[in-house]
C-alpha cells in the first residue's frame, strides 16, 4: 500500500474524500465538491451531518485559511506539501511537508490520514483499512468498541441524526451514561482540582465518544490538553455578558499557545474544539438578573470568531421545565438560520416545555418539540439516555417540525 510521509501538527486518524485546492496565478482557489461528495450530499439531503473531506494543498497556510470557509463538507484533516501550521479550525489534524503530495493523489480519492504516525494513505483498500486502523500504534489496546445496539446513534425515522449526550459530574454518573449508550459526555466539574483526573477517566471510559468539558477557570491548560488529547475533547465557554467574551477569547488564545508549545517539544497535541454555552432561558429562582445580556446576532458572530463548533443551550438553567422551550425558541431559530448546531440540556425527567395543559408532560413530548424546534443534540441525565434515544427513533423530523409550529402558535395566543 502506497503511503506518503510528512510532519504532523496534531493527532488522530481520519478517513475522508480528497478536496484539492488549486492555484490560479499563485492564488489559492477554494475547491468545489468532488463527485463522491456530490452524490453523498444528494443521498443525505435533509440530514444535518456533512460528508468528511480531507483538504489537500500545496501551501498549508492557504489550506488552513480556506478550511473554515468550506460549507458543503466537514474538513476532518489538512494535508499539504509545505510545513504544517495550526488551522483556525479546532480539532483538525494537519500533516505538512509531504513531498509530491498533489502528484500522488487525485480529486475525489479516499485518503486515510494518520496524524499520529505522520502518514497519508491514498485510496486504501478495505482489507488494509481494517487492518491498519485496528493495529495502529496510536489506538490504545484497551480501547473499547461499542457494539451493542443501544450505542448506535439515534436517528429519526426520516434520517436526521440527533446525538444524545449524558450529563456527568462524577465518575459514577460518567460510567452510567456510557453504559446507557450516551453518544458523548458533558462533563461538568465544580472543583478545578478534580478537572484533570475526571477528564482522564472520561477519556478512558468514553473510548472515542466526544467529551464536552465545562470547568471553572480551566487551570493547568497544558495538563488538560495532554489529558484531553487521548479522546475527542471540546471546551465549553460560558457566555452571558460582553466581559465573558473577552475571557473566552483569552482562554482560546491560551489553549493555542499551549498547543504550540507541546508541538515544539515534539509532544502530541491538538487544539481542542470550542463550543459556546449560552446562559439561555429564565434565571434561576431568587435571581433577578436576565439570562443573558447579549443578543443572538452578537453572540453568534463572536462564536464564529472563536471558531465555535456549536451552541449549548439550557446549561445554566436549574431545570428545562415549564415555559423553558419558549425561552429557548429565539436561540434555536437563530442557530438554525446561521446553520450552527445547537445542543439543549434537559435536566428534568419529565418536561412540559410550555407550561400549559394542551401538551403531555413526558420525555417523548419534549423530544418531539426539541427536534421540531431545530435542536441538533440533546443532553440529559444518565438515567434518561435510553428513553430519549428511543423517543428520537420513533418520530420523524418533519412531523416534529409541524407539531412544533402548532405549539408555538398556541403559545403566541396565550
Amino acid at each position: 500500500m502506497a503511503r506518503l510521509r510528512g510532519v504532523s501538527a496534531g493527532t488522530g486518524m481520519v478517513l475522508g474524500t480528497a478536496a484539492i485546492i488549486q492555484e490560479l496565478n499563485g492564488i489559492p482557489i477554494a475547491p468545489q465538491p468532488p463527485e463522491r461528495v456530490v452524490k453523498e450530499l444528494v443521498r443525505r439531503r435533509g440530514a444535518s451531518e456533512k460528508p468528511d473531506i480531507v483538504l489537500a494543498a500545496r501551501d498549508c497556510r492557504a489550506a488552513a485559511a480556506l478550511a473554515p470557509l468550506i460549507s458543503w463538507g466537514k474538513v476532518v484533516a489538512i494535508v499539504a506539501e509545505t510545513a504544517p501550521v495550526i488551522p483556525d479550525l479546532p480539532g483538525v489534524p494537519v500533516i505538512g511537508s509531504i513531498d509530491g503530495l498533489l502528484s500522488a493523489i487525485d480529486e475525489d480519492m479516499l485518503l486515510l490520514v494518520d496524524a499520529g504516525g505522520s502518514f497519508v494513505f491514498p485510496d486504501p483498500d478495505p482489507i488494509f483499512l481494517a487492518h491498519y486502523t485496528t493495529t495502529a500504534a496510536n489506538l490504545a489496546p484497551r480501547r473499547r468498541i461499542f457494539l451493542d445496539a443501544g450505542h448506535d446513534p439515534a436517528r429519526t425515522m426520516d434520517g436526521v441524526l440527533i446525538p444524545v449526550l449524558g450529563l456527568a459530574s462524577s465518575e459514577g454518573e460518567l460510567a452510567e451514561a456510557i453504559e446507557n449508550g450516551a453518544d458523548g459526555i458533558l462533563l461538568s466539574v465544580a472543583d478545578p482540582a478534580a478537572c484533570e483526573p475526571l477528564l482522564a477517566r472520561a477519556t478512558e471510559l468514553a473510548s472515542g465518544k466526544e467529551i464536552l468539558l465545562m470547568a471553572p477557570g480551566l487551570r493547568g491548560l497544558t495538563s488538560v490538553l495532554t489529558t484531553g488529547n487521548r479522546g475527542q475533547f471540546t471546551v465549553l465557554l460560558s457566555v452571558s455578558q460582553p466581559s465573558d467574551m473577552v475571557l473566552g477569547a483569552a482562554v482560546c488564545g491560551a489553549f493555542r499557545e499551549s498547543t504550540e508549545r507541546l508541538l515544539d517539544a515534539d509532544e502530541p497535541a491538538t487544539m481542542p474544539e470550542i463550543a459556546v454555552a449560552v446562559n439561555s432561558g429564565t434565571p434561576s429562582e431568587g435571581s433577578h438578573e436576565s439570562a443573558t445580556d447579549l443578543d443572538s446576532e452578537t453572540l453568534l458572530n463572536w462564536s464564529a470568531e472563536v471558531r465555535s463548533t456549536r451552541l449549548l443551550l439550557g446549561y445554566n438553567s436549574e431545570s428545562l421545565g415549564e415555559g423553558m422551550l419558549a425561552e429557548l425558541d429565539p436561540w434555536l431559530r437563530a442557530a438554525v438560520n446561521a446553520t450552527v448546531p445547537a445542543y439543549v440540556v434537559c435536566r428534568s425527567v419529565s418536561i412540559n416545555p410550555f407550561g400549559f395543559g394542551s401538551l403531555e408532560n413526558t420525555i417523548e413530548c419534549a423530544v418531539r418539540l426539541l427536534v421540531g424546534g431545530g435542536a441538533s443534540g440533546i443532553i440529559v441525565h444518565p438515567q434518561d439516555v435510553q428513553a430519549v434515544k428511543a423517543a428520537v427513533r420513533s418520530e420523524s423530523a418533519e412531523s416534529c417540525r409541524e407539531e412544533y409550529r402548532t405549539a408555538m402558535q398556541e403559545v403566541q395566543q396565550i
